[in-house]
């Protein structure tokens, strides 16, 4: 199917307004969410990679006039002698302080062709250049103006405020040169410009646009329509280029937890010395005001911490108090806590009350750098001793008595002692006549059996015998466990029956320690 030219003309002026709309700042890769540790390396991010003008590939050259700025992109590849041309003007500052002097409504406005000084001056013109007329005069793009023969543009431009494809064609023969386009919303500042009063003032400037200006005043320099400058700019800021296309701007949520700050086109974050998370909003803004915003969590993570925790050993009752002893891989004071047991706990020092099993726990509950630590848990057992023994027997003030409380104390008129009771498992308060080891004689020996506890290992248990209870010994007394009776342990010792008529047993028991 072929097109008239009328319905082609219309669908590229469609796709014409379609790139301007592109040419809007867009986020082209989002932004990834970042975290930190507290107080780590700051981290930057290239938003170049993530903000831009889709479509924009050319060089860019920026128009700052009286009635705002706006940006044209060049297209070197359709016109590569044109565009050389302008930059040549450009990077000259050849057209720095001219001015618009022609407008026609529904069709062009016109600059680059004269200073606003004394006389109007022409701008200095190069040698004419050969015309590329290739691509259409849509409405939004920026052309060479010439003379009524092809190959005569120097310094004169004009922007087509409507779509002149038809009025304006491409051709080898004629036309005029397209060699870029005006951006985003550029257009608004060439539309204000075309719906400014005219005046003539006589030819070339019988079309001249003029500003805050009213019929009957006296024109001056100020009421003309400058070009202030012209700079070739990049599309991202640079730290150090003074104009760009787009800035940006940056915001943190929580800048105590995660700085923001921005280096050109770098942005530069740098996190604190404590946990959380902040919200990066990131703005890019061109030069017409049209922005896009980007948003990234900026999370610092607390620090992991252990817990070193030195526990106490298994130990016999009546010891100092203990005094635990536990660090934490952040430096940060670690807490205890008595979980059970029979002991009391003061801050880190542990004081035990009796025989038992006793549970610590540590603990560390972090900062706002540091997570809480995993609790370490110490457990251990204090056993049982004559001194415990003491303790569960008689009152603080019998204990203060060595003739009751005493290990050699007798208090029943059974004449034992108090540390034999003790050895014996019995209550030294009460009489323990039925409770004393039994000698008795079999075939061929002599034996002495007597129960005790088991839990007395503080307690050295010995049989001695003798024939005259003069000289007492254990030569020969075979000493052996026969078996529990209930909770007890039955002790036997053997003696042979050779070794006299008459023998003498004696249970001698010492205490191994002394708290």
């Amino acid at each position: 199917m072929r097109l008239s030219p009328r319905l082609l003309t219309l669908l590229l002026a469609v796709f014409a307004a379609g790139r301007a709309l592109a040419t809007l700042p867009a986020v082209t890769t989002p932004l990834a969410d970042r975290s930190f540790s507290p107080g780590g390396a700051a981290v930057t991010v290239d938003l170049r990679a993530h903000f831009g003008l889709p479509g924009v590939t050319g060089q860019v050259v920026q128009f700052d006039t009286d009635l705002g700025k706006f940006n044209v992109e060049l297209n070197a590849t359709a016109a590569p002698v044109t565009v050389t041309n302008f930059l040549s003007y450009v990077n000259a500052g050849r057209y720095t302080n001219s001015f618009f002097h022609r407008s026609v409504p529904g069709f062009v406005i016109q600059g680059g062709g004269f200073y606003a000084t004394q006389n109007l001056p022409a701008v200095p013109a190069s040698a004419p250049i050969a015309l590329e007329s290739s691509l259409l005069n849509a409405r939004g793009t920026i052309a060479m103006a010439r003379t009524d023969q092809p190959n005569t543009a120097t310094s004169q431009w004009f922007i087509n405020t409507v779509d002149n494809s038809t009025t304006l064609p491409p051709g080898t023969s004629g036309g005029y040169a397209v060699f870029g386009r005006v951006l985003g919303s550029g257009m608004s500042v060439a539309d204000a410009i075309a719906g400014l009063i005219r005046v003539n003032i006589g030819a070339p400037f019988n079309e001249m646009p003029v500003r805050n200006w009213a019929s009957g005043q006296t024109l001056t320099f100020d009421n003309l329509v400058k070009v202030k400058r012209t700079d070739v700019v990049p599309v991202h800021p640079t730290t150090t280029s003074v104009r760009s296309v787009l800035t940006f701007s940056v915001q943190s949520s929580a800048p105590g937890v995660v700085a923001a700050a921005l280096d050109g086109s770098d942005l530069v974050l740098t996190p604190g010395g404590g946990a959380g998370a902040a919200t990066i909003t990131v703005t890019a803004t061109d030069t017409n005001g049209n922005t896009v915003t980007g948003t990234l969590t900026a999370s610092v993570d607390k620090l992991a911490q252990t817990i070193d925790f030195a526990a106490p050993s298994d130990q016999p009752f009546g010891l100092a108090p203990i005094g635990l002893s536990a660090t934490a891989s952040s430096g940060l004071p670690v807490s205890f806590t008595l979980l059970d047991g029979p002991a009391t706990l003061n801050g880190s020092t542990l004081t035990v009350l009796a025989p038992g099993t006793i549970r610590v726990r540590a603990t560390q509950a972090g900062d706002a750098t540091y997570a809480a630590a995993p609790a370490a848990l110490a457990v251990f057992t204090v056993t049982p001793n004559f001194t415990s023994w003491q303790v569960e027997n008689f009152s603080p003030a019998e204990l203060e008595d060595p003739a009751i409380g005493g290990p050699q104390a007798v208090l029943a008129g059974d004449g034992l002692t108090n540390l034999l009771k003790y050895a014996l498992g019995l209550d030294p308060r009460l009489p323990a006549n039925g409770a004393l080891p039994l000698p008795a004689s079999t075939a061929g020996e002599w034996t002495f059996t007597y129960v005790r506890p088991p839990d007395r290992p503080d307690i050295a248990y010995t049989v001695l015998v003798s024939t005259d209870l003069a000289t007492w010994s254990d030569t020969g007394v075979t000493h052996e466990l026969v078996g529990p009776v209930d909770d007890w342990e039955q002790w036997r010792a053997r003696v042979p029956l050779s070794v006299g008529a008459k023998v003498f047993f004696r249970l001698q028991v010492e205490a191994l320690s002394s708290p």
